[in-house]
């Protein structure tokens, strides 16, 4: 497995920092999340992220969004109890609508 994913997994807060920010996770463009998903076969992950100034509730309800490894800095921004709850919700949405497909 490429060695950047090791310290990631499913509920890891991170900050997506697009490239034009150079590192800065306090870039107006830079997102706080936490990852939903891992390809490292893909260098990527896939996340969900707080609503700007509105950390709890998610500014991408709908889906999960793919970025490169390489944007991720891992850090916390919201008490982790929060992001496991939500990423509980979404894995049970995952399920029912995986159960619902297959009935």
């Amino acid at each position: 497995m490429n060695e950047l994913f090791d310290n990631l997994k499913l509920g890891t807060q991170i900050v997506y920092v697009p490239i034009h920010a150079n590192g800065d996770v306090d870039h107006p463009d830079s997102q706080a999340g936490f990852i939903t998903s891992l390809r490292p076969q893909f260098n990527l992950v896939f996340c969900r992220y707080w609503r700007k100034n509105d950390f709890g509730r998610l500014g991408t309800p709908a889906n999960s969004e793919g970025i490169f490894i390489n944007s991720v800095v891992i850090k916390d921004t919201v008490p982790q109890k929060l992001v496991d709850t939500k990423l509980a919700e979404i894995l049970k949405e995952i399920t029912a609508l995986r159960a619902a497909q297959s009935a």
